[in-house]
């Protein structure tokens, strides 16, 4: 957040925000096939900077192959089995964002309560720790460089 404030605030308005993260995809790479942990939520990517040709970067939910653009959204339930793969030479960057599916209120109270319980489970709280842990080595690097 601190590296992207203007982008930080602008997701900070998205009513019913689960997460949002740059998803940067190295030439080469492969996303194998997998699914959401839960359907109580929409992932939705806006296209950041996309490699070209685009059709040689992209992602199949079911049996559907799509592909990104630069300043659109790609909205898909991840519940769905997807899988990613970028064969060009090229990075891709989205903004990833995953929002609450719009639910009844019955719903709603059962699809916090899952959230919650996946936000506390150890896999979860294991990537938090990898991610503070990243966070500070970054910091510790930018600040050798500076000195």
């Amino acid at each position: 957040c601190a590296r992207a404030p203007k982008t930080a605030a602008l997701v900070k308005t998205i009513p019913d925000l689960n997460s949002a993260f740059f998803s940067i995809l190295e030439p080469g790479a492969v996303i194998p096939r997998h699914r959401g942990v839960t359907r109580g939520l929409v992932t939705c990517h806006l296209g950041l900077d996309i490699p070209t040709p685009r059709e040689n970067c992209w992602m199949q939910v079911n049996e559907d192959t799509v592909h990104w653009e630069n300043g659109k959204w790609l909205i898909f339930d991840d519940s769905y089995f997807h899988e990613v793969a970028n064969e060009t030479d090229q990075t891709r960057v989205i903004l990833l964002v995953q929002v609450k599916r719009p639910m009844r209120l019955l719903g709603k109270v059962a699809n916090d309560l899952a959230l919650w319980g996946i936000r506390q489970s150890p896999f979860v709280q294991s990537a938090r720790r990898n991610l503070d842990h990243w966070e500070e080595a970054f910091k510790q690097a930018e600040n050798n460089q500076a000195a």
